[in-house]
Formats: C-alpha cells, structure tokens, sequence
C-alpha cells in the first residue's frame, strides 16, 4: 500500500485471509471502525469500504454526513440537485437500493426526519413552558378563573430567571415577557408598553406602535388630533 486510502480497497475477506480475522472479530467485521481506531490520524469514510455495516443507512445522521459529502464531491449546491448518476458513482448504491433508486426519496426522508425532530423539540419546549407559565402565575397571583391578567404585566426577566425559565426565555422569546405571554396565552390582547420594560424592536410592529399610541391618548384624555399639538 503507499497510502492509507488504499485501505478502502481491501475486502474483509482479505484481511482474514492474512491472519486478520481476531482484529476483525475485535471491531465486530467493522473495517471503518478498526482502521479510524488504529489510525486516528486518517479521516476515512464508511461509505467508501466495499460494505457499511448493517443498519449504517437506517441512520439519518449517517444519511445526512453521506449527503454533505456527495454535494461538495459532485459540486452541487443543494440536496435536490443530486441525481442517480451522482449516487451510484459515488459509493452510494447501498443507499439508493434502500430507497428505490430514488434520490428524491432519500432526500425526503432527510427532511422527514428533520420535521420529526423540530416536531418533538417543539413539543418540549411547549411542556417546559407550560410548567413554567405556571410557576410565574403563582408567583404573582394570577387566578385563572377571574381572569386578573393585569398582574402578569408585572413579570420582568429576574421572575423568569428565578423560576428556572430565562434560557427558554432568550432561546425563543428574545428574553421578552410580553413575546413569551403571547404565545403562552394567545386569546388576551395584550399590551407590550404595560410590561416594566419594553423592547424597542417591538416597535417596529404597526398594531404595537399605533396601540401605543392610543394608550397615551386615552391616558392623557385627548380628543381631538389638536389636542396632541398642546
């Protein structure tokens, strides 16, 4: 061999025939395996041994390391480019036989699987959030059943903070109060100036600067659009 690539060409078969047999038995007939172990230097490629191991395509992240090699290989820009051709001259016959000789159906399952796992994070995050809004109304005194929402416009960031929500709170709601009752309670009209500090950003939305607005016109009783001019 002058390189370790050459190894890609070697059969299990060879290997046993060359007193390779208990190594093999070692890594479970898994020659990607052996080889990283005792070449840690030497990034191999599964795909490119003459067989994966049983089960390497079932697994998505297999699929996808797989996928993001092939498109920098055949120098296409996006998943849904990548043909037959691409696929069957680029070690990837085991895959396209699992799916049919069907490069659309092995990029589909890709973002089946994707949508499956935003799905269950979502899903996560909604509990998490569940939990939490209740710990921030018992914090302070809301009642669900007589609909004293006024008291939840005293949450600041600290009440999130103590209650174990704050990373929730920054991940998905841009550490806002107001954002994180929206989505928790979506039926209330709620009122972003009311909260102890608004976020400029929310500004930028015409219903919360006209709503504004009002606000500062009921409180101060005007009129008329004279009356702003006083």
């Amino acid at each position: 061999m002058t390189s370790k690539e050459d190894w890609y060409g070697v059969t299990g078969a060879q290997i046993s025939e060359r007193s390779g047999d208990a190594l093999l038995a070692l890594y479970n007939q898994n020659q990607y395996l052996m080889l990283s172990t005792v070449f840690p230097e030497v990034k191999f490629l599964p795909w490119k041994f003459p067989r994966v191991v049983k089960g390497f395509w079932q697994n998505v992240e297999n699929r996808n390391r797989y996928i993001s090699w092939l498109k920098t290989e055949v120098r296409k820009l996006t998943e849904d480019e990548l043909t037959q051709r691409d696929f069957l001259e680029n070690h990837g016959l085991g895959l396209m036989n699992l799916y049919n000789n069907s490069p659309k159906k092995i990029i589909d399952s890709l973002k089946e699987k994707e949508k499956e796992e935003k799905d269950e994070k979502l899903k996560g995050e909604n509990e998490t959030m569940a939990e939490l809004f209740r710990k921030l109304a018992e914090r302070v005194g809301f009642d669900s059943n007589s609909n004293n929402f006024g008291v939840l416009y005293r949450l600041t960031y600290k009440d999130f903070t103590e209650c174990g929500g704050a990373g929730l709170l920054q991940t998905r709601f841009g550490s806002s109060p107001y954002l994180f009752l929206k989505s928790a309670l979506p039926g209330v009209a709620w009122e972003p100036w009311r909260f102890p500090r608004m976020r400029k950003e929310l500004l930028e939305d015409p219903a919360v600067e006209k709503g504004l607005l009002n606000f500062i016109s009921t409180s101060l009783h005007l009129k008329t659009e004279e009356d702003w001019q006083r």
